[in-house]
């Protein structure tokens, strides 16, 4: 009883040779595109323009409005404002202490995590640098500096 054997390499023709796949519309069209995404009234659409060699094709990523400053100095900052990768290396022992105030927290029902206490304390964060924040920054360089002092 011969199995028919299955050609690899046809197979891989045939599926080439298919249609490709049909694009669905945009969740969030540009104000420029039609509500249908077919045509536009003008007739129909027209290729996108040939990119040049070693640029990007990828279309450019809208940008979000600035957060306004809220009254009282601190940033008003909303739920689903884009994240930034701060990727921040602080020493252990600093990192140490964040981890134990999480859980410290934690151990009296308030759920929170590093980041949201990095936000806090970045929240508070004067708009301007001020007389009081220099003094801050200069007892921290003293008491805990970075290199080591000659």
């Amino acid at each position: 009883m011969d199995e028919p054997q299955v050609d690899g390499l046809g197979a891989l023709r045939e599926r080439l040779e298919r249609r490709p796949r049909a694009i669905p519309p945009s969740r969030h069209p540009r104000p420029d595109d039609t509500a249908d995404g077919d045509e536009t009234q003008s007739g129909p659409a027209t290729a996108p323009p040939v990119a040049s060699a070693g640029a990007s094709t990828r279309p450019a990523r809208p940008q979000p409005a600035p957060v306004a400053e809220a009254p009282d100095h601190h940033p008003a900052t909303t739920p689903g404002e884009p994240v930034a990768n701060l990727a921040i290396r602080p020493r252990r022992s600093l990192d140490n202490r964040l981890g134990d105030l999480v859980h410290a927290l934690r151990r009296e029902g308030i759920r929170t995590s590093k980041v949201e206490l990095v936000e806090l304390l970045l929240w508070e964060l004067p708009a301007e640098p001020n007389s009081q924040l220099r003094a801050r920054l200069a007892s921290f360089r003293r008491q805990a500096p970075r290199e080591p002092v000659p």
